[in-house]
């Protein structure tokens, strides 16, 4: 039998090899009224989209992920999530967030509202709280609505070290895709704490029509010093879910897309698309 101190040396080892990996997903199933760009703000057809993606990710539990942070920001009952957590036998690896995020201007658009949810989450989170110590705590961010389907092989295809991991595009804008990201705490504070504030497309510096991918794009172009970003995924995410702005399907209306960018990224690497 093993002593506790060689069980613990034996779990560090382990951990040291395989970092933890949360997936944080982001949520707004009551949606303002007026939010620029988005159509499928039913909070009933919603929640069912939130509770679809909860269900795909929750199986990756114990082998791809290790917890599920769910957060939502407009302070919607998150009972049947919760229900469905337990029906699954995952409760104990998930938590729930809510809290009333959406006191400001829907004109200010998504990316503002979703940092500012990332913040939240960063902040409150028990299960940040509990196991974050440092480089070895993967967070994984995504737009909670939608499924990669490929996600588990997208971890384990991850850089062995980053701080920030995303994937920046060149055409037709160049912007950084925002649905899915990944990130150490370092990471998080060196490029994303408090980004919100710059997130506002109102803002008198920001041209009308521009979209908040393309501000965070700009500001992460200009911080790139501070640390180690991997700037394009080594998988192409394979997205699944209905787009909020127009409700077109990603993985029917748009499967075009990921064919071409995943034949772009073998094919030619350099063409950012």
């Amino acid at each position: 039998m093993a002593l506790p101190d060689a069980e613990s040396a034996i779990r560090r080892t382990a951990r040291a090899a395989s970092p933890m990996n949360v997936l944080l997903m982001t949520a707004t199933i009551i949606p303002k009224r007026g939010v620029p760009n988005l159509v499928r703000t039913d909070p009933d057809v919603r929640r069912r989209d939130y509770e679809e993606a909860f269900r795909f990710y929750a199986s990756l539990l114990g082998t791809s992920l290790d917890f599920i942070i769910f957060a939502e920001n407009s302070g919607a009952d998150l009972g049947s999530l919760e229900r469905l957590a337990q029906e699954i036998g995952v409760g104990g690896r998930v938590e729930f967030l809510s809290f009333d995020g959406l006191a400001y201007p829907p004109e200010y658009d998504r990316g503002y509202g979703e940092f500012l949810l990332v913040d939240y989450a960063m902040q409150n989170s028990r299960i940040l709280q509990e196991n974050d110590t440092g480089s070895d705590l993967l967070i994984w961010k995504v737009t909670g609505r939608y499924r990669i389907d490929n996600l588990a092989r997208m971890i384990s295809r991850r850089p062995e070290t980053f701080e920030l991991y995303c994937n920046f595009r060149n055409h037709s804008r160049r912007v950084v895709d925002m649905y899915l990201m990944a990130w150490t705490r370092r990471g998080y504070d060196l490029f994303l704490k408090g980004v919100y504030q710059k997130l506002n497309v109102t803002l008198p510096n920001v041209a009308p029509g521009t979209h908040p991918e393309e501000l965070l794009r700009n500001i992460l172009d200009g911080n790139l010093k501070l640390g180690k970003v991997v700037r394009r995924f080594a998988v192409t995410p394979r997205v699944s879910g209905v787009r909020g702005g127009d409700n077109k399907g990603y993985g029917t209306d748009n499967l075009w897309k990921y064919r071409l960018r995943n034949a772009s990224r073998q094919l030619l690497p350099w063409l950012w698309i």
